[in-house]
């Protein structure tokens, strides 16, 4: 069995050992950043310990920031936009699956060539495999047979 050749679509003429540097210069960075940013934090509240109100002024504005972001309610609505773009996303390709379906497509890979050869693109651009069009039928409360009368019907 040969050994699939890993590529990265920004450098596609880099080879492993290449690859190997870039992560490992990536990796340093992050030590870097992360150095400075605590660097910075503990300058701040060393200057707000000595009464810098400008300091003290950050480290709060921060601090709320920070306690906002972790909030339950905001995941929530995180979750219900995604989902909402979600549906939308379905929705605007349930046409294009049911006239496959209609063209004799009898399996959720043949639902994929058909969506692939039409140059439908799935959410993130990609191809579409089984599983995609799987979970947008599931989220469409479509099936094979289902598709099928639907497009039958129309």
């Amino acid at each position: 069995m040969k050994p699939h050749k890993f590529r990265v679509a920004t450098m596609p003429t880099a080879d492993t050992f290449q690859l190997h540097i870039y992560a490992v210069l990536a990796e340093q960075e992050r030590t870097f950043i992360s150095e400075r940013t605590r660097a910075a934090l503990k300058s701040l509240e060393a200057r707000a310990a000595g009464g810098d109100a400008e300091a003290v002024q950050k480290i709060s504005n921060r601090s709320q920031a920070l306690a906002k972001g972790r909030i339950q309610l905001n995941r929530t609505k995180g979750h219900d936009t995604q989902r909402q773009q979600a549906d939308d996303r379905a929705a605007r390709v349930k046409d294009a699956i049911e006239l496959c379906v209609l063209k004799g497509a009898t399996s959720l890979q043949a639902v994929a060539d058909c969506l692939v050869a039409r140059n439908i693109p799935t959410a993130r651009g990609g191809q579409w495999s089984p599983t995609a069009v799987m979970r947008v039928m599931q989220r469409l409360g479509l099936e094979m047979s289902k598709a099928n009368a639907a497009s039958v019907s129309s």
